[in-house]
Order: C-alpha cells, then structure tokens, then sequence
C-alpha cells in the first residue's frame, strides 16, 4: 500500500495523488492543520493521516518537504504535554509507517 491509498474515501487521495507541488503543499497544509487541530485523546484515529504527512518529508520536491515538515511542526507543537505525543514522535523516529501506510518511493 502506498501512501495515495492511506485515504480510500474522498477527494484527499486525488488530491495527494497530483503531480503539481503547489496542490500537494496545500493538502500537506491542510492536513497539518487537521491534525493540530484534533482531539488528542482520539489520536489513534490520527495514525494514519500522521504517516501520510510524514511520508512527505521524504518527497523529491523540496517545496513539498518544506511544507510536509512544517505541517509536522506544527502537530508536535499542538500535542506537547498530551499522551498522543509518544506515539506521533515515535511514528516520526520510524520514518512515518505509523497506522500501516508505507511510503511510497520518490
């Protein structure tokens, strides 16, 4: 499974599917901020949205990694002092396979 299938359901896989860099930064905006903005308690839901981001920082496109990065900033920022920092930090350590989804190459 590659990260385009993390999403099964709605326009979130087509949009992350794109080839243009500035419609894929402003999904990665998006999702960052969904995720910041998220119940922390309800973080196991989180899992695989979290991967998918972090499967960016990886991307061949710099502005994509910068914007992938940035997003992932800011949902550390946002769960500091909640238990759903572990399990995010440690998705993090593992290169972003959290939830099942795997990065896809390049």
């Amino acid at each position: 499974m590659n990260r385009w299938h993390v999403f099964r359901q709605g326009a979130c896989c087509h949009v992350l599917a794109c080839k243009q860099a500035p419609t894929v930064k402003a999904a990665m905006q998006c999702l960052g901020q969904l995720l910041a903005a998220m119940d922390p308690t309800n973080w196991p839901a989180a899992a695989a949205p979290w991967a998918l981001l972090l499967s960016f920082l990886t991307d061949a496109r710099p502005k994509v990694r910068k914007r992938a990065a940035a997003s992932a900033e800011e949902v550390l920022a946002a769960l500091q002092g909640t238990p759903a920092l572990a399990p995010a930090s440690e998705a993090l350590a593992a290169g972003g396979r959290a939830g099942g989804a795997q990065r896809a190459g390049g």
